[in-house]
């Protein structure tokens, strides 16, 4: 049934998108095996051309969604060159992405014709038989369609589909849901995942069932370096989780995780293991049991980040003015709005935002719904958002945000706690150097949180000993170019050459005064 589904139908499927619909019917009469191999191999080229098109198209109806934004309940676009026989596949995409019923469209002289795709809780034929008066024709049922219209009805038509929609549907409508069949709480045998697969075809209506784990340590890595997947090793079985090794800094840290996957059985030199795919995975940032370390770890990367925009002129705020600017955002839209808290602890100064989820180092979804999240990584992508809030004073402001938009931040609250307390004493950071020096032969890692993830800390407390390495690597003498730790042991030079030291001096000089 998988192989029918994901491998077979794109295929014949493919053969009309590409315009040449006849090529699919010959390889199903054709009785020669030669002739056979080759419309097999012709509707696997118009696949792989299938596949380049709509991912062009993605690209291109992506960089329109950019300028535009998505902070309505519908998503609607238009291109003057995209093929028609594409937006259909396009629309779903970007509607799976989002969480939104999306609506793409293709210009023929004053009309758009186009494809409407919708999520699992919005019925989108509904929708648009309620605003028909703005539509010349359309058809389909409650999670596609085929519409079309005059160009000139385009705004009128997004604007109350908007409405339309918003008065029909609550906000966790908009919320994807995963169904689980039950929590893992022991090992799963082989024989019971062979009745699960005589269970097949799945579908809709009979989906394959998936479980979930919750864990808050577990051991991830790369499949092998520089891949995109990852296993990751738990008491229970192990898991693959194909491209998710962007998502390893919050696998490999200490929130608590739920994992959901689909199981299977791997047969390898005549034995069989049962092995896990994961699906998705879900998380509260708030659970991280290395908050400090993660507030100082993310602050030190998006100091030393180069490529990360700046604000031109950060807004100051009081705690009054932030409460009533989020109060505002919250009741305008779903969409759109990032609360960011450099140090976790300063959550604890924000009871009524209890209730909304936290996500850690980056947004977990890509929909820019309105997002609270702790110590952002400089990798972090918040370009699709149109208001970002700091809730407390970062060290720094970079992070990938486009600078013209406004950036807003609360005076009123430091989220440099976790530099407070760190020492500055120069005989400590010679420790430190020494304890490297000592060990040298036996460094790994390709970054300082890598080299402290592989080595340890040699004894120091791990936020001095971070702090230290980020102090050497300014200073050069302490390397990662070539892939592993260099240690340059007879350069001289003074601590008052690296910025990060001199600005973590002066914190300190201001808290010791405060005192």
């Amino acid at each position: 049934a998988q192989t029918l589904a994901y491998t077979i139908a794109p295929r014949i499927n493919a053969a009309g998108r590409m315009g040449n619909s006849h090529a699919a019917y010959e390889l199903f009469t054709e009785e020669d095996e030669a002739k056979k191999h080759d419309l097999a191999a012709k509707l696997c080229a118009y696949n792989s051309e299938r596949q380049k098109k709509c991912d062009e198209l993605y690209a291109s109806a992506k960089e329109s969604l950019a300028k535009k934004g998505a902070y309505s309940h519908v998503i609607m676009l238009t291109g003057e060159d995209w093929n028609a026989g594409f937006v259909g596949i396009v629309a779903a995409r970007i509607a799976e992405e989002y969480n939104r019923p999306t609506l793409i469209f293709v210009r023929h002289g004053g009309m758009l014709r186009g494809s409407a795709r919708s999520v699992e809780n919005v019925n989108i034929f509904n929708a648009l038989r309620a605003c028909s008066q703005y539509l010349e024709e359309f058809g389909g049922h409650a999670q596609a369609a085929g519409v079309n219209l005059k160009e000139e009805n385009f705004a009128a038509l997004e604007n109350a589909l908007d409405r339309e929609i918003a008065a029909h549907y609550k906000s966790e409508d908009f919320i994807r849901r995963i169904p689980v069949a039950a929590e893992m709480k022991e090992g799963f045998s082989p024989k019971f995942i062979r009745e699960l697969n005589a269970l097949e075809p799945y579908g809709v209506g009979h989906r394959k069932p998936l479980f979930s784990l919750t864990t808050s340590s577990c051991n991830a890595r790369e499949m092998k370096p520089a891949s995109p997947h990852l296993t990751i090793k738990n008491n229970y079985l192990d898991l693959v989780y194909f491209s998710g090794a962007k998502h390893l800094p919050v696998i490999g840290s200490n929130v608590e995780k739920t994992f959901v996957f689909e199981i299977n059985v791997s047969r390898f030199k005549g034995k069989e293991y049962v092995k896990g795919f994961v699906r998705d995975f879900i998380y509260d940032g708030r659970t991280e049991k290395d908050s400090s370390f993660d507030s100082l770890s993310s602050a030190l990367d998006r100091y030393f980040d180069r490529e990360a925009s700046v604000p031109a002129a950060p807004v100051p705020l009081s705690d009054e003015q932030t409460k009533d600017l989020i109060e505002k955002k919250l009741k305008e839209s779903d969409w759109g709005l990032c609360l960011i808290a450099s140090d976790i602890a300063t959550l604890k100064k924000y009871p009524y935002l209890n209730d909304m989820p936290c996500d850690l180092f980056y947004p977990s979804s890509r929909n820019v719904g309105n997002t609270l999240l702790a110590c952002p990584l400089p990798c972090a992508d918040l370009s699709g958002y149109d208001t970002v809030v700091y809730l407390d004073t970062p060290l720094g402001f970079s992070l990938h945000f486009p600078a013209e938009k406004t950036t807003y931040y609360n005076k009123d609250e430091d989220g440099r706690g976790a530099f407070r307390d760190l020492s500055v004493k120069r005989d400590v950071l010679a420790a430190v150097f020494s304890a490297l020096r000592n060990n040298v032969s036996s460094l790994q890692g390709n970054s300082c949180a890598d080299l402290i993830g592989r080595c340890g800390t040699f004894g120091f407390e791990k936020k001095e000993f971070l702090f230290a390495l980020r102090v050497f690597e300014e200073l050069k003498i302490l390397d990662f170019s070539f892939g592993v730790p260099t240690l340059y042991r007879g350069a001289k030079t003074e601590l008052s050459r690296s910025a990060i030291y001199e600005k973590v001096r002066m914190l300190t000089e201001e808290s010791e005064k405060a005192q």
